[in-house]
């Protein structure tokens, strides 16, 4: 069986470099242009994936069995248009200015965290796995540059742009299947740590 190829510069991968150059000029659209494109994109998903639309139909039936089927196709609509404009937000993300992130997000009892930065106690954000997950750990960074934990993608491409993007303001990020304990080291010497539970 021949070895997986890990360059992201091989030729196999010259698709992805090009979905990723779409993605970067998407990241210059206005937010509110962006958000009905994904909203359009998540609507074509739903056609031409419909494997994808019965997972989402079927797996939301299972979790709140007293919905009606209308209900749950406009559940799982919506989540799908969701997916998508995250898909589209993701290059905003990895590509924003500072200042452009920092009007993006809000901290509700954000004096907690001031506190533990200040006395340079260790901490660990934990959040949950949703959606908007690119955006919170790279505010951490661009408040002090943190530490976390990322799962490599079987794409090199994505792979290494997922890593510059989350580091870029000075974060470091640690693979989930390599040795963690320079992660717990920093998060004891002061370092927040933005951890994704799943």
């Amino acid at each position: 069986m021949p070895k997986p190829v890990r360059s992201p510069f091989h030729i196999r991968f010259l698709g992805s470099w090009i979905a990723l150059g779409l993605l970067r000029l998407l990241s210059l659209v206005p937010l509110p242009i962006l958000f009905h494109l994904g909203t359009a994109l998540g609507d074509l998903l739903r056609v031409i994936l419909p494997s994808r639309r019965r997972v989402a139909e079927r797996n939301l039936s299972l979790c709140f069995p007293k919905l009606s089927e209308e209900e749950v196709s406009v559940l799982a609509k919506e989540n799908i248009r969701n997916t998508a404009r995250m898909l589209l937000y993701t290059g905003f993300v990895w590509w924003a200015s500072e200042a452009k992130l920092k009007k993006r997000v809000t901290i509700r009892n954000e004096a907690a965290l001031d506190k533990l930065e200040h006395e340079g106690s260790g901490f660990i954000l934990l959040a949950p796995h949703f959606l908007a997950l690119e955006l919170g750990g790279i505010f951490i960074s661009l408040r002090s540059p943190g530490v976390s934990v990322y799962q490599r993608t079987r794409n090199p491409v994505f792979d290494r742009s997922m890593l510059r993007a989350r580091q870029r303001f000075g974060g470091t990020m640690y693979e989930r299947k390599e040795d963690l304990r320079p992660m717990f080291k920093a998060i004891r010497q002061g370092k927040g740590c933005y951890y994704l539970p799943d």
